[in-house]
């Protein structure tokens, strides 16, 4: 009989979309090996010590790593280091594979790694990062479901839809400034649309690139005055649960343009899609495998590459929505996302053919990353996580293509286009223009340069 060991932790749970991903991984392994008769030992490394299972260790075939941090990183390295226990990992790597592993690297796991080991995503965007940090390593993707977990999506109703909702963190990486700004221009054209916000703010900016900004509530709320765009409510956080009750028997698009470094997967999308919601969502990471699936009730909108990072353009944000108040309807269809799904695909892993285990050659990319990494860090523990110097990084424009960010068109500056609230010109014949993004920080240069960068729009 295999023997496999599930190293759980509850530190991860601090983040909502942590609260609704870990348990599936659980449910999902534990069905399994139900249903293959396979010994599933779960470890909560939050209150064992690595000493207490060193027989189970030793007579392991499988090593489950459900998330990350220095207490899981522990005991990896107990076990394959001074164990010398060779059996793979199945690491789920969440919001690892767009910042290259490194906190494996500098908790001292880099050079353990394995090619028998198997790197779990939700997105073919995290296929993509992990392969610019390990080129040769073997990469699956998983899915996750709700506590609901249908097995149909039901039909969209043929009504125009008036209300678009947003549920979320109120994050500077989710790209809720250009979402006002799009609803604002919406609302031109349809005048009765009201747009509901539900999330805390995280005041996190993108420590990636050691932006640490507060305050994106107080800015978003500035922005509805100083634009005066009405009929927009922010209901800070509200249980999941109360969400679905509030929205069960009324039609809603669910929106979300969210250029967030880690949006692999999309818990909310997923909740409001389940609910018969019609989906507008950016043309990344996972939200991705919504658009590819269910092109018939899920909007999509292009994410541009620039030399200062992936951007939406608000007027194309604003005709999707347009797009999807309108749908038309869609017949019901299975659902993608379902327990069944998840443990099938755990099936299927278990039953597939046993790797070599040689060392993983790690990628340069990921050395030069550790030492921008304590670089920063040396400077300020805030800068602990940056390891990009900001937006024009080469570096991180590696991991925004593999995320979907594609290649802008060359188009010169059109004289009907604006700039965004966010910019202001430096002189009076609005050649050179200033930009406090919200999202990715100053930047300056020209007209055609802040077109390019995505700071002007057309009604």
């Amino acid at each position: 009989m295999k023997r496999i060991i599930l190293l759980k932790t509850d530190q991860n749970l601090v983040w909502t979309s942590m609260q609704e991903i870990l348990p599936c991984i659980y449910e999902a392994w534990m069905s399994a090996s139900q249903q293959m008769d396979i010994e599933l030992i779960t470890i909560n490394v939050d209150e064992e010590r690595p000493q207490a299972f060193v027989k189970e260790f030793l007579s392991c075939d499988l090593i489950v790593v459900t998330a990350f941090n220095g207490k899981v990183a522990q005991f990896l390295s107990i076990v394959r280091k001074h164990l010398r226990v060779d059996c793979p990992w199945y690491f789920y790597m969440h919001s690892l594979a767009t910042v290259g592993l490194w906190p494996l690297h500098l908790l001292g796991l880099g050079y353990l790694i394995k090619t028998n080991d198997t790197f779990v995503g939700t997105c073919e965007g995290d296929g993509l990062c992990l392969k610019e940090s390990y080129p040769m390593a073997d990469y699956q993707e998983a899915i996750f479901f709700t506590d609901k977990s249908p097995s149909e999506l039901p039909q969209l109703k043929k009504k125009a839809i008036k209300d678009i909702v947003y549920v979320g963190r109120i994050s500077r990486q989710k790209n809720l400034h250009s979402l006002l700004m799009a609803f604002k221009l919406l609302k031109m054209e349809v005048p009765d649309i009201s747009l509901h916000l539900y999330g805390k703010e995280d005041n996190l900016g993108c420590p990636n690139m050691g932006l640490k900004k507060p305050g994106y509530l107080s800015e978003l709320k500035e922005l509805l005055k100083d634009q005066k765009i009405s009929d927009v409510t922010f209901h800070g956080f509200v249980n999941r649960g109360e969400i679905e009750k509030e929205w069960v028997d009324k039609d809603f698009a669910f929106c979300s343009p969210s250029l967030h470094s880690d949006e692999n997967f999309g818990m909310a999308a997923l909740g409001a899609l389940e609910q018969g919601g019609c989906l507008i969502l950016s043309e990344w990471g996972g939200h991705k495998n919504y658009i590819s699936k269910y092109p018939e009730r899920v909007k999509g909108v292009p994410v541009k590459q620039s030399p200062f990072g992936p951007f939406i353009e608000i007027s194309s944000l604003k005709v999707a929505m347009k797009e999807a108040l309108n749908h038309g309807g869609a017949k019901s269809t299975s659902n993608f996302a379902t327990k069944d799904h998840a443990v099938e695909l755990v099936k299927q892993f278990l039953n597939s053919k046993p790797k070599k285990s040689q060392s993983l050659i790690a990628n340069s990319l990921i050395e030069e990353m550790l030492k921008r990494r304590k670089k920063n860090a040396e400077v300020s523990e805030l800068y602990a996580q940056q390891v990009f110097e900001g937006f024009e990084d080469p570096h991180a424009h590696l991991f925004f293509k593999c995320y979907g960010a594609t290649t802008i068109d060359n188009k010169e500056l059109a004289l009907d286009s604006q700039l965004v609230p966010w910019a202001r010109y430096l002189d009076n014949q609005k050649l050179m223009v200033e930009v406090n993004d919200p999202h990715k920080g100053d930047w300056s240069g020209s007209a055609q340069e802040a077109f390019e960068n995505g700071y002007f729009f057309k009604r």
